[in-house]
């Protein structure tokens, strides 16, 4: 429609760094989506919601879906609540286009007690602040969207999951060679703008912090693995990217990390989207690690049902409510003799920890709530600042 083509030949003119990524978009009517939505291979809209607008507003619209393109959006949502994730993403976005000084709804989501923060803080921000409402209200006719109406009265568009090329929503490895084409395509974008002398040093500071890894913890989760690898190219796991087409290649195979296990504090103290999260963040990981051989142990004052993967993806499935006794997990792996190079451990820490682990390898405590006054006899503690 015409409007539509005199909004991206505007942006095409004026925004170098938009319609870089713009133009590499399969751009698109579709009048099943109420507004309009993005995801790594295509912005869709409803023409019948863009006659709506006007040429200033579909300018403002295209450039809010392209940045949730150069912010990696539906790459870093993992497992967290697809609502509020769009909530906190157009938060950020929308802080942003008002310091470029380009058009935002007027019902859009913009609070500025969130400038300088990752969409991940906002997120975490509506999380217990939805949280927090549901405890206070059980009524049986309370809504999760009721939260947000003291927030915004409307959305303004969609960030679905990275796709492949066919529109399918995808995961694991395929996703992340997803996201490194997109992140090609972005710095190319960035590289673009600074020729023409037309992106802000406030988009270059976004785009910087944005793009970084979120979670701190994995960062140090990262940095203490490797300390215990020994990289080594093997067949013995071949590079799966070239198998379908029987064409066998060594993967980096990390010699020093084969057995990882992961107990899980499943007390009622853990909520079960936090732990979704962790459990995305250790997959991401374990693509990079390639251990092979994981085992979930979830115990809340007894060990619950003890899982085992030798592939990942892994998606254990973890039960119990209580309390919390960290013991039976050491107990568990001495009577089953269990071999590892690292024992991982998820939990708040509110409990008794034993004074020592009797194991011949690591423990590492990943201390959900950023617990800052519990300590451990023994192993480090990475704390959680952020979910």
């Amino acid at each position: 429609m015409l409007k539509v083509k005199k909004a991206i030949n505007s942006i095409v003119l004026t925004h170098p760094f938009f319609s870089t990524i713009l133009l590499n978009l399969i751009i698109e009517p579709d009048e099943s989506i109420e507004t309009a939505g993005v995801n790594n291979k295509r912005l869709i809209y409803n023409p019948k919601f863009i006659n709506t607008l006007t040429i200033n507003q579909t300018i403002g619209l295209f450039l809010h879906e392209v940045l949730h393109v150069a912010l990696l959006h539906m790459f870093r949502r993992k497992e967290r609540d697809f609502k509020i994730w769009n909530i906190a993403a157009d938060y950020i976005i929308n802080l942003t286009l008002v310091e470029e000084n380009i058009y935002i709804p007027e019902n859009g989501y913009y609070n500025e007690d969130y400038k300088g923060m990752s969409t991940e803080e906002v997120y975490s921000i509506i999380y217990k602040e939805e949280k927090k409402v549901k405890e206070e209200n059980t009524s049986d006719n309370m809504q999760s969207s009721d939260v947000f109406k003291n927030i915004a009265p409307e959305e303004w568009g969609v960030v679905t999951d990275g796709v492949d090329e066919n529109n399918n929503i995808i995961k694991g490895e395929q996703l992340e060679e997803e996201k490194i084409e997109c992140e090609l395509m972005i710095s190319k974008a960035a590289f673009v703008a600074q020729e023409a002398g037309n992106i802000s040093l406030n988009m270059q500071r976004l785009l910087e912090k944005e793009r970084q890894p979120i979670l701190n913890w994995r960062s140090e989760l990262i940095g203490y693995m490797q300390k215990l690898k020994k990289n080594d190219y093997s067949f013995r796991r071949p590079n799966r990217k070239y198998i379908h087409q029987n064409i066998f290649i060594p993967s980096l195979r990390n010699e020093g990390i084969d057995h990882i296990i992961i107990a899980v504090d499943t007390s009622s103290s853990i909520d079960a989207k936090i732990f979704s999260t962790f459990i995305a963040e250790i997959n991401s990981l374990f693509y990079e690690i390639t251990p092979s051989l994981i085992t979930v142990i979830p115990c809340n004052t007894e060990v619950g049902n003890v899982q085992t993967f030798d592939y990942y993806p892994i998606d254990p499935k973890i039960e119990g409510h209580g309390g919390t006794k960290f013991k039976p997990v050491f107990d568990y792996i001495i009577k089953e003799n269990l071999d590892a190079d690292l024992l991982i451990y998820f939990t708040d820490l509110e409990g008794t920890i034993p004074e020592e682990s009797n194991l011949h390898f690591d423990t590492l405590w990943i201390c959900y709530n950023n617990n800052p006054n519990k300590v451990v006899p023994f192993g480090e503690i990475i704390r959680v600042n952020d979910f």
